[in-house]
């Protein structure tokens, strides 16, 4: 009689189980070996750096042909000055509570002056104007003042030197009045390509005093001066902390900024303009 084997599996009936687990431990193996050389989630967006403590301040902008800094603007630091208050005054030339009354100036034989209406960015605004001759200097000077349209009292003035019908203005002296603060002047010169803006605080109280002498002196800082990165701009500053005013406290400003004064002295040059178009001529 002939008896015959069942064939026989290589590797025993729990090869397949084994493969399997041999793949899983490769897999693990291999997923520890890519996170412990990455550290971290490859997708992850790369961490900001922080800058350093000790970075070095911003420097000027440099110049691209020199690769070296701008360097500051030079000019002389303001002082407080004030405008001198006889140039023009606020009075009335008139004594009365009359509406549009033009001030008190002098200076010079009077060539012309009136009033006309003029129109300006917020409409129609009643113009006063003068236009004066120094017989002794030859120097022709025009002013003119703006007026509210609802109290009917001087708001603005301007005063060009050295004025001309052929040739643009040079320079404009205007002032800022308010109804419960200091006047503010503003002087646009183009030679010098500045602007200045001066306001001082000479309308409040004097005494008594809560403080002594020698107090008052400790708390008054006298010409503290301020600018900005480039020096285009400083500020001088005169602050009584006590309050109460020992000389004159105030600030005056200084802009070295030709563009700004040329364009600035345009728009007071088309206001001239349009005042001569409009007052009578003789």
């Amino acid at each position: 009689m002939r008896v015959s084997r069942a064939p026989e599996h290589r590797g025993g009936a729990g090869s397949p189980i084994v493969l399997i687990l041999v793949l899983l431990i490769v897999l693990i193996v291999g997923g520890v070996v890519i996170f412990l050389l990455l550290g971290r989630n490859p997708l992850a967006a790369p961490p900001v750096a922080n800058p350093p403590v000790n970075a070095q301040p911003i420097q000027p902008a440099a110049n691209p042909q020199t690769n070296n800094p701008a360097p500051p603007v030079s000019f002389e630091r303001p002082t407080l000055a004030p405008v001198s208050p006889q140039e023009i005054s606020r009075e009335p030339a008139s004594a009365g509570n009359t509406p549009f009354q033009p001030p008190r100036v002098d200076f010079g034989e009077v060539v012309a002056e009136g009033f006309v209406d003029l129109q300006l960015l917020g409409g129609t605004v009643r113009t006063w104007y003068t236009l004066h001759l120094d017989s002794s200097t030859k120097q022709t000077t025009y002013v003119f003042a703006l007026y509210d349209g609802v109290s009917g009292e001087m708001s603005r003035t301007a005063i060009v030197q050295d004025y001309s019908l052929v040739e643009t203005i040079k320079n404009a002296q205007v002032t800022i009045f308010y109804p419960d603060y200091p006047e503010r002047v503003i002087t646009f010169d183009q030679e010098t390509g500045t602007i200045i803006s001066q306001q001082f605080y000479t309308d409040q109280p004097n005494e008594p005093s809560m403080f002594s002498r020698e107090m008052r002196i400790d708390l008054i800082h006298h010409n503290l001066a301020l600018n900005n990165e480039d020096g285009s701009i400083r500020a001088d500053l005169q602050v009584d902390l006590t309050g109460i005013v020992s000389d004159r406290e105030g600030i005056s400003v200084l802009q070295n900024d030709p563009v700004a004064v040329e364009n600035a002295l345009n728009e007071v040059q088309l206001i001239i303009d349009q005042i001569e178009s409009r007052r009578p001529k003789s």
